[in-house]
């Protein structure tokens, strides 16, 4: 959890989320990430991973998406492009 106690962390979580829509986009909509994890179920950024999974980075704030990259348990495999 990057040296937070679970209370922060929690915290943390939620504020990225409650501002979510008040960011702007990470990304335009024909690029997204695809992330691999190595563990069903897991959490990040206000979002549930299980095996691999594609996200615009138009649907994302750009805090997401860097928490979604340095996370150690997943892998962020590549930014793609997505069709129009």
């Amino acid at each position: 959890m990057n040296g937070l106690s679970a209370t922060a962390f929690y915290l943390e979580e939620q504020h990225i989320m409650a501002t979510a829509t008040k960011t702007k986009a990470a990304g335009p909509a024909n690029k997204a990430l695809r992330v691999i994890t190595r563990r069903d179920g897991f959490r990040r950024a206000g979002i549930e991973f299980s095996g691999t999974k594609i996200i615009p980075l138009n649907e994302l704030t750009a805090e997401q998406a860097e928490a979604i990259k340095a996370e150690t348990t997943m892998f962020v495999v590549d930014e793609i492009d997505t069709p129009t």
